[in-house]
């Protein structure tokens, strides 16, 4: 949550010159950042005993 805009442009930019599968867990206000470098949102939301997974899309967020 510390890390600006640049930092994390830097970071994905590295992530994804290693081609490799990664798993991140990241704030809710971040997303707007790190979506674009990545190819599947998917967010977790937990109700009680229950925990819900929906894929998160750009068109949620309009771009």
């Amino acid at each position: 949550n510390n890390m600006d805009e640049a930092r994390i442009e830097g970071m994905m930019c590295f992530f994804n010159s290693l081609k490799i599968q990664f798993i991140m867990a990241i704030p809710p206000q971040r997303i707007v950042d790190i979506s674009p470098y990545v190819q599947t949102n998917l967010i977790i939301i937990k109700d009680n005993n229950h925990v819900v997974v929906e894929n998160f899309t750009r068109n949620v967020l309009n771009f």
